[in-house]
């Protein structure tokens, strides 16, 4: 059955995300200044693909546990869980305003 409620709200959640309209360019936006926008923008396409791969990784290996040699598995599964918690952390930490405003409000 299509949900055609949670697909709006991810639509919705995309163009928040992604909207850099003149409103969120000026400098009052943010309390380092334009270029800390921009910065954060460009960190984020580069953070969001890894991010993607690392999930990829950690859900494919944790599936074919069996079927891999377990040398392959510990070192593909257990590092990159490593690396997954700390891109994840990281994606977290640049999204933080986002995050208080959609999650916190008053």
């Amino acid at each position: 059955m299509w949900n055609h409620h949670a697909t709006r709200l991810s639509i919705e959640l995309s163009v928040q995300e992604v909207d850099l309209g003149p409103a969120n360019n000026t400098m009052e936006s943010s309390p380092y200044g334009r270029g800390f926008i921009m910065k954060r923008t460009h960190a984020l396409k580069f953070l969001n693909p890894i991010l993607a791969l690392l999930f990829l990784n950690q859900a494919v290996t944790g599936l074919l546990n069996e079927q891999i040699p377990y040398e392959t598995y510990a070192m593909l599964h257990g590092y990159g869980a490593y690396l997954f918690i700390l891109v994840a952390v990281t994606h977290i930490i640049l999204n933080w305003n986002w995050i208080k405003a959609s999650y916190f409000k008053r």
